[in-house]
């Protein structure tokens, strides 16, 4: 009887040994998981910073950043980070006038953003989306994203983005060829700026 109290005592003593064990390496794995995915995250943010510099001195370089920047945000699947790989190439896109690819990328970044409730983002990808429609000839489609870019900016009350937004619906306007509502949102605009 002895014995077995002190085999299950034995027992005991060693499972929690072993539980603490297996506790302490699963701990030293996800700390070295997140190490290796904030170190990822920075490299994808780097690329990022640095695709945005080489727009008019070596724009073919852009593409490469970005690609290298949503591979790794695909390898740790940092969905943020895809979304804004997604949104730098609909820039690029943009710059070398190819809407449609340009479309494409807002729209998955886009989805991303508000997948988690990014409206800072949702807001400027709405805008750049307008500005795709816009060079398009789609200006009631380029109008709407332009008031929904709006109205996150004025409920976020981002001044500076929201008359930014404001100019930007005023082209649209003024591509749509109607000039009294864009001077109209052109002088919001400017008073607006005035208060600034």
């Amino acid at each position: 009887m002895k014995r077995n109290k002190f085999l299950l005592l034995f027992l005991l003593v060693l499972s929690v040994y072993i539980l603490l064990f297996i506790k302490k390496n699963n701990l030293a794995f996800t700390k070295k998981s997140e190490s290796s995915f904030s170190k990822d995250t920075l490299e994808v943010n780097e690329l990022l910073r640095m695709s945005e510099k080489y727009y008019f001195s070596s724009p073919d370089s852009i593409q490469i950043l970005i690609q290298k920047a949503y591979t790794i945000s695909e390898k740790v699947n940092w969905e943020i980070g895809k979304a804004r790989a997604n949104s730098h190439f609909g820039d690029y896109k943009l710059f070398k006038n190819e809407l449609m690819k340009a479309i494409d990328s807002y729209y998955k970044a886009l989805f991303l953003y508000e997948k988690h409730n990014l409206k800072h983002e949702v807001g400027l990808t709405n805008r750049s989306l307008g500005d795709c429609y816009s060079l398009l000839g789609d200006f009631k489609k380029a109008i709407q994203l332009n008031n929904e870019s709006l109205a996150i900016f004025k409920d976020l009350k981002d001044n500076k983005q929201y008359i930014t937004g404001i100019n930007n619906l005023g082209l649209a306007y003024h591509d749509s060829k109607n000039y009294k509502e864009a001077i109209a949102i052109f002088t919001r605009g400017i008073n607006l700026n005035k208060k600034e």
